[in-house]
């Protein structure tokens, strides 16, 4: 698999994030050992507890972590990223080379490989999804991102595909690994038109059965499934069956797993987590960390008072990153202090210690801003309290009353307004509070440009802004073949959110699993998200 010296240097410096994954896992349940291992055993059902109903199982047309979770299931990727030497595989496609100068990369496909529809996957059909992608009227709010500046899909013949690009791309390996851009049946998606994403067909280990809105996910394994990626066992799913349940009260999952109702729960508590791990059940509790963004509390900078600099900086300065943890969630997560999780290839050292806990020196921004204190505790300015309204989902109410509780000596009014995740994603894009909670999962730095592009503004851009300079880096670093220089830049792209205070880091992300001891063989990818198919069930 041919490729010019950047983009092997690229693989290299992917493969040292995959590598820290495994390392800093080790305290609490490494994601990269094997959870409950033994001989395989074939058959069963494995029942899991999401904490969040999936958007849409359209990789092209999801965006929720929850989606993925499931649709990782149901479909192969042209390239595959292991997780333990951080090296691209076949996956879809069997091999590939790219042009000296980066701008055409060209994929051999397997052959013999079907859709569970049973129609035939093809140079043809990957060509229909990325230029579905690339259609202006598809709404991508994640898929498009990662294809970067293609110009071009040509099936050169049934098991050939060139793409071809305007300008390099450096993440194109990277991004062709994430499921995102896995490959659908065009035949389902004619069939189907737009409710595909509730009629997904794929390639993958495991087949859609049905999608029982609000309660459960089913999947069935793919009976001549024999295409997976060499770092994982050969031949179809292990599993019978694979249930995802719909159970977005915290209580209610905790207790589902413990019961043995799941034997999985994703998303735990984190109370019930750390009581868990510290009381040895006979459930085993793993953090799961992903590399990407760090869980951040968004400031609008449309909506007052959030549109003053000066109330972003004392947010930053007034709450203490390790109180909020330490309070809110057990003191299981590390703090963050920039946009990008330190177990990401261009994270900068630069943004620590910008904003120091500084109680006083908030106050004294509030009161340089005329937000001046009252008798009721809370301060107000021309009449007007100063008042936040976080919009967010049920997961993080924990870590958004915290927010609340934190910031009220301060003389903040903060309210928390818990909505579904699809509501709380729409009313953060729109703009309707002053602040949202959510963080990035991805194995490329260059994926927050979801959250910072101009481009973006209505969809996950929830600080609301439109800015030039922001934007010119995410460009640059978008086409930067040298290592060195898009670190710098990357670097330069921190400083700059956190100058103008676009978000709160709150904490690096993991995501927190509860395993029955009866799961066999439980490991994640780079992102965190478990490979179901390579799992079993102990008797």
């Amino acid at each position: 698999m041919a490729a010019p010296s950047w983009l092997r240097l690229r693989r290299m410096v992917i493969g040292g994030v995959a590598v820290l994954l495994t390392a800093a896992a080790c305290g609490s349940g490494p994601a990269e050992e094997n959870q409950g291992g033994g001989t395989p055993v074939d058959g069963g059902t494995l029942s899991v507890a999401l904490s969040a109903e999936p958007d849409s199982l359209d990789p092209a047309g999801a965006a929720q972590a929850a989606a993925h979770q499931v649709f990782m299931q149901i479909y192969d990727p042209l390239v595959w990223l292991n997780p333990s030497s951080g090296e691209y595989v076949g996956g879809l496609a069997s091999s590939w080379t790219t042009s000296s100068d980066g701008l055409t990369t060209t994929f051999k496909l397997r052959t013999g490989v079907k859709f569970q529809d049973g129609t035939d996957f093809n140079a043809e059909a990957v060509k229909f999804n990325f230029e579905r992608i690339l259609d202006a009227s598809f709404k991508s709010p994640v898929a498009r991102a990662k294809l970067g500046p293609l110009k071009t899909v040509t099936a050169v013949d049934p098991a050939t595909v060139e793409l071809t690009y305007s300008s390099p791309f450096p993440s194109l390996l990277n991004s062709l690994s994430q499921h995102w851009l896995a490959i659908v049946s065009p035949a389902a998606v004619a069939k189907y038109g737009t409710g595909y994403g509730q009629h997904p067909v794929g390639t993958g280990p495991m087949s859609f059965v049905e999608w029982v809105t609000g309660d459960h996910v089913t999947l069935q394994r793919t009976a001549d499934y024999a295409w997976g990626p060499s770092f994982l066992h050969q031949g179809k799913a292990y599993l019978d069956k694979l249930i995802f349940k719909i159970v977005p009260d915290d209580g209610a999952r905790s207790a589902a797993v413990q019961s043995g109702d799941v034997q999985l729960a994703w998303n735990m508590p984190a109370a019930d987590f750390s009581l868990l791990k510290k009381k040895g059940s006979d459930l085993t509790m793993v953090a799961a960390p992903w590399s990407g963004g760090s869980l951040s509390l968004f400031l609008n900078t449309e909506r007052a008072p959030t549109d003053d600099l000066a109330v972003r900086q004392a947010i930053q300065y007034g709450i203490s990153r390790t109180d909020l943890i330490n309070t809110a969630l057990f003191g299981i997560y590390t703090p963050a202090e920039g946009p990008i999780s330190p177990r990401t290839v261009g994270y900068s050292k630069s943004v620590e210690g910008r904003y120091a806990y500084d109680k006083a020196k908030a106050e004294s921004l509030l009161d340089g801003a005329g937000w001046t204190m009252g008798g009721d505790g809370f301060r107000s300015k021309n009449g007007t309290r100063l008042a936040l309204k976080i919009i967010t989902q049920a997961q993080f109410n924990p870590i958004a009353t915290g927010v609340q509780g934190l910031l009220k000596p301060l003389g903040f009014d903060v309210a928390v307004d818990i909505r579904a995740a699809a509501a709380a994603t729409d009313a953060n894009g729109k703009g309707e509070g002053t602040g949202g909670i959510t963080g990035l999962v991805d194995s490329d730095a260059s994926g927050i440009q979801l959250f910072y592009s101009s481009k973006n503004y209505g969809g996950f851009d929830w600080s609301r802004i439109k800015d030039t300079q922001i934007d010119d880096l995410l460009s640059k670093q978008a086409v930067e073949t040298d290592v060195a220089k898009r670190n710098q830049i990357l670097g330069e792209l921190q400083t700059t959110i956190m100058d103008k205070a676009l978000i709160y880091p709150m904490y690096q992300g993991a995501f927190l699993y509860g395993v029955s001891s009866k799961v066999g063989n439980l490991h994640t990818n780079v992102l965190a998200y478990p490979y179901y198919a390579d799992m079993w069930l102990n008797p």
